[in-house]
């Protein structure tokens, strides 16, 4: 994502979710997080680094949950009750972008410009 884009989805994300709460609906059901993942629906701490057009993102977890790690990469569903901890970084997370690539598991989609699994 350009840096642009990341400011401009994290202020939206912050002003829409303060506090990690759903302002639009508040009863909405918890969040199922992994283990040192904040179980919050967003979280300041979260930096938004890649997104898939839809509103969702992998983000750098600069304050993790007590057990998390210090910049492991959070994937943010804009309409699930999960979150999942996709990488324990963003290296750990490229290298593996970068495996698939190679093995043929990931191709580059040229007309989305995104990383896709081969099916």
């Amino acid at each position: 994502m350009p840096v642009d884009d990341i400011v401009s989805a994290y202020e939206f994300l912050s002003e829409q979710f303060p506090e990690g709460r759903n302002i639009e609906n508040p009863d909405h059901a918890p969040i199922d997080a992994d283990p040192g993942i904040r179980p919050t629906w967003w979280w300041p701490g979260w930096i938004p680094f890649m997104e898939n057009g839809g509103g969702d993102y992998l983000c750098i977890d600069m304050d993790p949950a007590p057990g998390g790690t210090l910049g492991q990469v959070v994937a943010y569903y804009h309409d699930e009750t999960f979150r999942i901890r996709r990488a324990g970084n963003i290296g750990h997370l490229f290298a593996r972008i970068a495996d698939g690539l190679e093995s043929g598991t990931y191709i580059l989609n040229l007309d989305s410009h995104m990383i896709v699994e081969r099916y």
